[in-house]
């Protein structure tokens, strides 16, 4: 009978360790030898069967018509501009409701809610310095700004005061 040799725990992880790499290795460098050059993707050569047709071949077509309604927008666009006028000319006046001056910009924000909930539309906040601003408008006209003095104070309690409009 011959005795078996006991392996030791240092023994064992070194074969463990070369286990580990070998198989390590025959991942790594196997797929090299494996893999044939045809089968590799080359970007650079394309075929010629792999390139789609235009989407746009064929005659071309006239464009389907716009709908009224972007027309009647469209218009109504090029008379608010004026092409013809200096691109350097001064702003038109434009007029708006002081509606309320904060300190905080939170307190601004909740009146300005407020008005927007409201119904009322166009209201901003505007920062001056240290001051927040709760301005409704713009509107065109001095007149205009000054019609809506009396429904701000009929709604919210408000006194406004009618400022030219400066953004």
């Amino acid at each position: 009978m011959s005795a078996q040799p006991v392996l030791t725990a240092r023994q064992i992880r070194h074969r463990v360790i070369g286990a580990i790499v070998f198989v390590s290795l025959c991942i790594i460098i196997l797929p090299f030898f494996l893999d044939s050059d045809e089968a590799a993707y080359d970007p650079r050569r394309l075929a010629i069967e792999d390139v789609p047709a235009s989407p746009f071949a064929g005659p071309p077509t006239a464009p389907a018509p716009m709908p009224a309604e972007a027309v009647q927008l469209l218009n109504q666009g090029t008379q608010m501009l004026d092409p013809t006028a200096d691109p350097v000319a001064p702003m038109p006046d434009a007029w708006g409701v002081q509606a309320g001056t904060f300190r905080n910009q939170q307190n601004a924000r909740k009146l300005a809610t407020e008005l927007e909930q409201k119904g009322w539309a166009q209201v901003r906040v505007l920062p001056r310095g240290e001051l927040h601003r709760v301005i409704i408008g713009p509107v065109r006209a001095r007149e205009d700004a000054e019609a809506l003095l009396g429904p701000l104070a009929a709604d919210f309690n408000l006194k406004g005061a009618v400022t030219r409009f400066r953004p």
